[in-house]
C-alpha cells in the first residue's frame, strides 16, 4: 500500500540521517584536538549554529546507539504540549546496580531562550565520551563508580516554538515560558509559566509573579506544570543523587541555595567547591541576592537542597549578555566552567584530606629491645606524627580510601604504633612495607567524617647525623587508578615533613638551647637594671625646691647697713637693706 511505501521510504531516510550523524560524531571522536573538533561539531545546529531541541534529542540518541554500555536514554513524563521529555544516564554501572552508586543530576534549558544550557549539556556529554573513547582512565574510573543524570530540555516546548520561529523568519523569539496559557497575553510570548519558579521550596515569596503575563509567572501552585512534575518524579525515585546543577545563561555566575551566603558556607562543602573546583576566573560566587541584588523563590536547586537535603548550584554561563550570543564566544564560555563539573562528579564519590596536626620527637630509654616511657637522651628516637584524615566526599569512603604513604630513609625508620582517635589499630592489619617506607591504612571514613591519627615512628640511633626528609604521599580522589592519578589534573597530595635534628645532634642543639636562654636570661637583667638607672634619674630630674627665711641678728644687721651703697648711673640712690639670708634647701 501507499502508506506501508512511504513509511519504507521514511525508513530509509531516517537510516541515512543516522548513518551521517554517526560518521559525523565518528569524526570528532578521532580527532586528536577535542576543543577544536567540538567547536566546529557543534556548530551545526539550524539556529544560528546553536542545536535545536530537536537536533540535540537526534545527537543524544545517535550516542546511545554508538555507546550503548555509557549513554542510555529513558522517558521521564510528557511536556504541556505532549513532547516526551528525557533524561540521558551517563555510566558504565549496570543498571541492576545503578541505585547502589552515588549520582548527580543537571538540569538545562528551564527557560528556553537560553540557547548556551543546552550546549553546555551537549558538550559536557560530548567530552565525556571522547575521554572515554581515548581511554582516558579518569574518566573511565568514574564512568564505573557514579550516575550522571541529564534533563537537558525541561521546556522542550519553548525550546521547539523558539526553532519554528527561527526556520520560518531567522529572528528569535524570547520565550522564557513554558506554553500553557492561563490567560490570553498582549505578547505570544508572555503566556505560561516560568518553570524555575514552580518547584516547592518558598514558592510564592517574593521573586516569582503572580501575574499570568509576568515572565516570572510562578503558576497557580507548586508542581503545577507537566514540566515540573516530571522532573520530581525523576529525582524522587533516584534516592542515590548527591549534588544538582541547573545550568542557566548568562552572567557567568555560580549561584547558592537562597539559604546561604558567602559568609555561611565557611567549613562546608560549598566553600571546599569555591576554594578547590577550579571555578573560572571571570565567574562570581554567591546568591543572587549576593551578586545581582536579584530574588528567586521556587527554584530547583532551593527545592534540593532544603526538601532533599542534596547541595546544588545554579549556574549562568556566559560572558556576552544576549541569550542568543556568539556561538564561538559560547563555546569558549562553556568549556571554562568543564573543570568544576569534573570535580564534584569526582567529590560525590570520595575526596581524602590528610594535613599535619603536630610533629614532635622524644628520646627513650630501650632495655633488651623494649621501649619504655621517655626518659631522656638514650637509644631511640621516637617520631609522634599528628594527622587529621578527612573525607570530603559526599559518599563514604572505600576500606581503603584512606591510604597514606610514609617515605622514609632505608630502613632505619619503622611504625610502633598507630592510634585513630586514641583507639589503637593493629599495625600487623593497617600496615604494609613498601618501597622505601610503608603504606598505613585506616579504614573507611564516613562522608564528612574526620579522624586523627596519631603514628608513633622510632628512628635507630646509628642512622646519619644529618637531617632527613619523611615524605606522606595519599590520593586526593582515592578511586582514581595509579594511572589515572599520574595523568590526571588532580594530584596526588605529597606532605613533607622535614626534620633537621638526628640523634647524635640533638646534644648540641640542647647544649645551643641552654646558652641561648642564658642569653635571654642576662638581656632580661640588664634591661630591667637599664630601666631601674633611667627611673631613678628621671626622679631626680624632677626634684622640689624649699626656700626658708632666716632672720639675721642685730649685729649683722649692724654690718650690713655699714657697707657703702653704690651709685647709681643715674645719680639716684638705691634703697638698700638686707633683712635676712635666704638659704636654698635642695629636697
Amino acid at each position: 500500500t501507499w502508506g506501508m511505501l512511504i513509511e519504507r521510504i521514511l525508513g530509509c531516510v531516517l537510516v541515512c540521517i543516522i548513518s551521517i550523524e554517526a560518521l559525523t560524531i565518528d569524526n570528532m571522536m578521532s580527532s586528536p584536538n577535542f576543543d577544536a573538533s567540538i567547536k566546529d561539531f557543534l556548530a551545526q545546529g539550524s539556529l544560528n549554529k546553536f542545536y535545536s531541541a530537536k537536533e540535540a534529542i537526534e545527537l543524544l540518541q545517535a550516542y546511545a546507539d554508538k555507546f550503548p554500555d555509557i549513554v542510555q536514554i529513558e522517558k521521564i513524563g510528557k511536556s504541556f504540549l505532549g513532547e516526551d521529555m528525557i533524561a540521558v544516564r551517563i555510566s558504565k554501572i549496570p543498571r541492576s546496580k545503578e541505585a547502589s552508586y552515588p549520582s548527580l543530576v543537571m538540569l538545562g534549558t528551564i527557560h528556553a531562550r537560553e540557547l548556551v544550557s543546552l550546549t553546555t549539556h551537549l558538550y559536557f556529554i560530548s567530552k565525556i565520551l571522547y575521554l572515554a573513547h581515548h581511554h582516558n582512565q579518569n574518566v573511565e574510573d568514574l564512568l564505573k563508580r557514579a550516575n550522571i543524570y541529564s534533563i537537558p530540555l525541561v521546556n522542550i516546548d519553548g525550546a521547539n516554538e523558539i526553532a519554528t520561529h527561527y526556520a520560518n523568519t531567522k529572528k528569535f523569539q524570547s520565550i522564557r515560558k513554558n506554553r500553557h496559557k492561563y490567560k490570553e497575553c498582549i505578547d505570544s510570548t508572555s503566556i505560561g509559566v516560568d518553570l524555575s519558579r514552580n518547584f516547592g521550596a518558598h514558592f510564592g515569596e517574593s521573586g516569582s509573579n503572580p501575574d499570568e503575563c509576568d515572565e516570572e509567572y510562578r503558576g497557580p501552585k507548586a508542581f503545577s506544570e507537566e514540566e515540573t512534575r516530571a522532573v520530581q518524579k525523576f529525582i524522587e525515585s533516584h534516592q542515590n543523587i548527591k549534588f544538582s546543577f541547573d545550568y542557566h545563561s548568562y552572567g557567568n555566575l555560580y549561584l547558592l541555595p537562597t539559604l546561604l551566603s558567602v559568609q555561611s558556607i565557611k567549613g562546608t562543602p560549598f566553600e571546599e567547591i569555591l576554594l578547590e573546583a577550579g571555578i573560572p576566573s571571570n565567574a562570581k560566587f554567591g546568591t543572587t541576592q549576593e551578586l545581582i541584588h536579584y530574588k528567586a523563590s521556587g527554584i530547583f536547586v532551593d527545592w534540593m537542597y532544603e526538601e532533599r537535603n542534596v547541595g546544588g548550584l545554579s549556574i549562568e554561563i556566559g560572558s556576552e549578555d544576549s541569550f542568543f550570543p556568539d556561538y564561538e564566544k559560547a563555546i569558549g564560555d562553556i568549556s571554562a566552567h568543564y573543570q568544576p563539573f569534573f570535580y564534584i562528579w569526582n567529590k560525590i564519590i570520595q575526596q581524602v584530606e590528610i594535613k599535619i596536626k603536630e610533629v614532635s620527637k622524644r628520646f627513650c630509654e630501650q632495655t633488651g629491645g623494649v621501649v619504655h616511657e621517655c626518659v631522656g637522651l638514650n637509644d631511640v628516637e621516637l617520631i609522634y606524627l599528628v594527622l587529621n584524615v578527612t573525607n570530603k566526599g559526599f559518599s563514604p569512603s572505600d576500606n581503603d580510601a584512606a591510604n597514606i604513604d610514609l617515605i622514609a630513609p632505608g630502613d632505619k625508620i619503622t611504625v610502633e604504633h598507630i592510634y585513630k582517635d586514641f583507639q589503637e589499630l593493629n599495625t600487623s592489619n593497617h600496615v604494609k612495607v613498601i618501597s622505601n617506607g610503608y603504606s598505613i591504612n585506616i579504614g573507611s571514613l564516613k562522608s564528612r567524617e574526620s579522624n586523627e591519627l596519631l603514628i608513633i615512628l622510632q628512628k635507630s640511633r646509628d642512622f646519619s647525623n644529618k637531617s632527613y626528609v619523611i615524605n606522606i604521599k595519599y590520593n586526593e580522589f582515592p578511586h582514581l587508578s595509579q594511572q589515572a592519578q599520574s595523568n590526571t589534573d588532580l594530584e596526588t597530595n605529597i606532605i613533607k615533613v622535614d626534620y633537621g635534628f638526628s640523634v647524635d645532634s640533638y646534644t648540641r642543639a640542647k647544649k645551643l638551647r641552654y646558652y641561648i636562654w642564658m642569653a635571654l636570661i642576662a638581656v632580661v637583667f640588664i634591661s630591667i637594671l637599664a630601666l631601674s638607672v633611667f627611673y631613678i634619674a628621671k626622679i631626680w630630674r624632677k626634684r622640689e625646691s624649699v626656700s626658708v627665711d632666716i632672720p639675721l641678728p642685730e649685729v649683722a644687721r649692724e654690718e650690713v647697713a655699714s657697707i657703702e651703697r653704690p651709685e647709681s648711673k643715674d645719680g639716684l640712690q638705691p634703697y638698700f637693706q638686707i633683712i635676712c639670708v635666704k638659704i636654698t634647701l635642695i629636697i
